[in-house]
Parts: structure tokens; C-alpha cells; sequence
């Protein structure tokens, strides 16, 4: 039930941040990704630092900064690789947004990140579910509701006799950023038994996510992938 509630905070979470982005107005999304990472940091050491104090023996202020040195490299490399994969996923969706728009962009990347990731992760530990039937149930329903948002599109764009490649890039754009969304959690598996919890997952997937826009937002800044839109320093 805990699990269940966190899962629904952070869907309302995920949900939010594209529409927040664009109320920004005409800022570009390079600048808006980039606070978006590394207040993404100061959020993790925050919240870890507060939450990851809570002991049977009360709050220890301390706790989760004095388990940082203790931490395994592997554990850590894994977390921040997984952070990488993630943050250039991220990246490729707002630039889909950008292209085709939150209410295609978003249900094509993440039902694709769910359908591989969930198939990977059954193939990978099939006992982690002792009820694959109705696991297999939801990815069908799933699958239908990005068919059927893929053809929605189609729809709109053939009555509106829109044409060119921004909405083709746009759909290749959002399937391959669910594509590494999806990919992003087999790392952080290995950084679990590593010996990290989620705290100190967290932090470093939040730094990965940060090393990810440093490295494509520069490129996407020189050759940005929505057309007619021009290239910053």
C-alpha cells in the first residue's frame, strides 16, 4: 500500500513536469532542462538528507551524508550510468513535446518505456510476479492506448492536412526516448545489490540525469532537432 501511494505521487509528479515546462513561455527547453537537473540534485540531497535520517531510534540529521563515503563504486557507477540513460531519454521526450505536442509525445515514450521495460524485466526475473497473467493484461491495455493515441494522431493530422517531417521526427523522437527511459532500470537494479538504498540511488541518478544534459544539450543547442529553430551558443 505504501509502494502503491508512492507510485501515484510520482505518476501526478511525472505528469506535471512537461505541462509546468510549458508554462515557461518562449523560454528555450535547453535552459529549462538545465534547472530542471540541477535543482533535480539539491532536491535528492535534500529530501535524502531529511527522510533518509528516519531511524527506529529517531531522526538522525546526519545519517545519509555520513553513509556516502561507505558507498561501493559499483553501486555508484550503476546509479549514475542508469541516471545517464534516463536524463538523455528525458531529453529526446521534451524535444518530442516540442515537435508534436504533450498529448502524443508523452503517451507514445512512456507507454513504449512501459511495454519494453516491464517485457525485459519479466524476462530477466519472472518470479518477481507471481500473477503474470494480469501483469500481461495491463501491458495489452497499454499497448492498445498508444495504438489508439498514435491513430488519434493520424486522424488530426490527416484533417488538418499537416505535413513534414517535424511530426515523423516527433513520433521516431518520443518511441526511442521510451526506449531508453525503459532501459534505465536495469542499472539501478545492480546499483541495489550493490548495497545502495533508494536515497543514495536517487542522488546519483539525479547527478547522472545532469552529466546526461551537459553532454546532449550542447548538441542540441548547435543543431536543435525542432525544425526552424535556431542554433545557440
Amino acid at each position: 500500500s505504501v509502494a502503491f501511494l508512492m507510485l501515484f505521487i510520482t505518476m501526478i509528479s511525472w505528469g506535471s513536469w512537461p505541462t509546468v515546462f510549458k508554462k515557461c513561455g518562449n523560454w528555450r527547453f535547453e535552459a529549462s532542462y538545465f534547472d530542471y537537473v540541477w535543482s533535480s540534485i539539491v532536491w535528492s540531497l535534500l529530501l535524502a538528507s531529511i527522510l533518509g535520517g528516519v531511524s527506529p531510534n529517531g531522526w538522525l540529521p546526519l545519517q545519509f551524508l555520513n553513509s556516502l563515503p561507505g558507498l561501493s563504486m559499483t553501486g555508484i557507477f550503476f546509479a549514475t550510468f542508469a541516471g545517464v540513460v534516463s536524463g538523455f531519454g528525458n531529453i529526446l521526450l521534451v524535444n518530442a513535446i516540442n515537435l508534436i505536442g504533450f498529448a502524443v509525445a508523452f503517451p507514445l515514450a512512456i507507454g513504449t518505456s512501459l511495454i519494453l521495460g516491464t517485457t525485459l524485466a519479466y524476462i530477466t526475473n519472472p518470479t518477481a510476479t507471481s500473477h503474470p497473467q494480469f501483469l500481461f493484461l495491463g501491458l495489452v491495455f497499454v499497448t492498445l492506448a498508444v495504438i489508439v493515441d498514435g491513430l488519434a494522431y493520424q486522424f488530426k493530422e490527416k484533417n488538418a492536412k499537416i505535413k513534414g517531417s517535424p511530426f515523423k521526427r516527433g513520433i521516431i523522437v518520443s518511441v526511442i526516448g521510451g526506449i531508453l527511459i525503459s532501459l534505465s532500470g536495469f542499472p539501478f537494479n545492480f546499483a541495489f545489490k550493490a548495497g545502495l538504498n533508494g536515497y543514495q540511488g536517487l542522488l546519483f541518478l539525479s547527478i547522472g540525469a545532469f552529466l546526461a544534459a551537459v553532454i546532449l544539450l550542447p548538441m542540441l543547442m548547435k543543431k536543435p532537432l525542432v525544425p526552424q529553430q535556431k542554433p545557440i551558443g
